[in-house]
């Protein structure tokens, strides 16, 4: 997820465990963390590998 896309996941998960959405961190991996490939190996595009690496991870702690 794109760092200008994360802010959007914070609200409503902090909302339903009952915390303050400052308290979440949230954050883009982008390409650092992706778990498929973006493109094919001859170069076209792999909209299923798009798909798997379009994902939210949620961890809370305190």
């Amino acid at each position: 997820m794109r760092n200008d896309s994360a802010p959007a996941c914070r609200q409503a998960p902090a909302v339903d465990q009952g915390q303050p959405a400052p308290a979440v961190a949230v954050g883009g991996r982008g390409a650092a963390d992706a778990v498929a490939p973006n493109t094919a190996p001859d170069g076209e595009d792999n909209p299923e590998g798009r798909a798997r690496n379009r994902r939210v991870e949620i961890g809370f702690s305190g």
